[in-house]
């Protein structure tokens, strides 16, 4: 029986030497002077206890508690967002539903006005048509056009009514067309040249019908302006 502790206390401390070599970073493990104290050392856990070993397990903890609390985080963060963009949604189409329910006030009580909106669409669309292709413009320029094209969708909405100073405007603009197609007028223009060279000219407008540069007819070119 006594060879059998023997045997035990040598294989060991045996392993617990091996188990010092090999661990050279862990804390010094007390070395048993007899078998009481080796199943001292047992039952304590001083084997598998080490300082690193602990360090280690509180360490993998608190990374994984840093990782849960993340994915806590963007769980929580993606349901306050899917809540907002739900209410965001929901307050857009409450809009829409009385931005139409507005409009379809207004139009009623528009009324007989609406035909006036329709007059001025159709006027300005075909006084900008006109523009457009006339010689007049070489002259005038496009910002009339621009003007026709604005108030003409303007009015197709049916929403605001003119201002004065737009229908003085477009009263304008078509007097002057008016008074444009029966008038003899010289002023400098851009000329485009038989080799495709641009010249500052001056030009003579005759009415609608003719532009005479140098003896020349000149044709208005409505892309070019």
């Amino acid at each position: 029986m006594n060879k059998l502790k023997l045997y035990i206390f040598i294989l060991s401390f045996g392993l617990m030497s091996s188990f010092v070599v090999s661990e050279e970073t862990e804390e010094e493990v007390v070395q048993p002077s007899n078998p009481q104290e080796l199943l001292e050392i047992v039952k304590q856990g001083q084997f598998a206890d080490t300082r690193q070993q602990r360090a280690r397990e509180a360490q993998f903890r608190n990374e994984k508690n840093k990782q849960a609390k993340l994915l806590s985080d963007a769980k929580a963060e993606r349901a306050r967002l899917e809540k907002e963009a739900a209410r965001l949604e929901q307050k857009f189409e409450a809009n829409e539903a009385l931005l139409v329910v507005a409009e379809e006030q207004l139009r009623e009580r528009l009324g007989s006005l609406n035909e006036i909106f329709g007059h001025l669409a159709g006027n300005t669309t075909e006084a900008r048509n006109i523009m457009e292709q006339s010689i007049t413009a070489a002259q005038f320029g496009k910002d009339r056009e621009e003007f026709m094209t604005n108030l003409g969708s303007k009015m197709n909405e049916g929403i605001k009514l003119a201002t004065i100073e737009e229908l003085e405007t477009l009263w304008f603009e078509l007097q002057r067309e008016i008074n444009a197609s029966g008038e003899v007028v010289k002023f400098s223009a851009d000329v485009i040249t038989t080799d495709g060279n641009v010249e500052s000219r001056e030009v003579v407008r005759v009415g609608n019908f003719n532009v005479v540069s140098d003896g020349q007819y000149l044709t208005y070119s409505p892309t070019r302006g």
